[in-house]
């Protein structure tokens, strides 16, 4: 698969709060893997606590095909400026009309995420990039 973007994406969530995550968008035609890395420095609630406004505004942006989309949550070993145990999240979401909701998450692993994206996965920050 291709990176077709990385960078900081903005959204706000279901209270209009904003909130912040680093996005890594891989395409192979169709196919997307879709991985939001929560940020230290995020204003808003957590990446899991708003994960459906999160994957909606994507999914809206980017113009994907939702059967085709595999969504990763992923925290760094640093997300919360505390050491913590890195993790990767598939999750599953369904639509409602032009809203994708109940989220529900499996564990995964970066080794998963890099067999599927058929390259190493570096959670490395641009900030110069936004998606609203």
């Amino acid at each position: 698969m291709e990176l077709s973007y990385h960078g900081l994406c903005s959204y706000r969530d279901g209270l209009g709060r904003l909130c912040r995550c680093d996005l890594h968008v891989y395409r192979d035609g169709d196919a997307a893997v879709v991985v939001a890395s929560e940020r230290e420095d995020n204003p808003g609630a957590s990446i899991t606590n708003t994960y459906e406004y999160l994957a909606t505004g994507v999914w809206q942006k980017f113009g994907l095909r939702v059967d085709q989309v595999t969504w990763v949550e992923h925290y760094s070993d640093q997300s919360y400026g505390v050491r913590i145990e890195e993790t990767f999240d598939w999750v599953t979401l369904e639509r409602q009309g032009d809203r994708l909701v109940s989220p529900v998450w499996r564990p995964g692993s970066r080794q998963e995420l890099e067999q599927r994206i058929g390259q190493p996965f570096a959670a490395v920050r641009r900030l110069e990039e936004q998606t609203d």
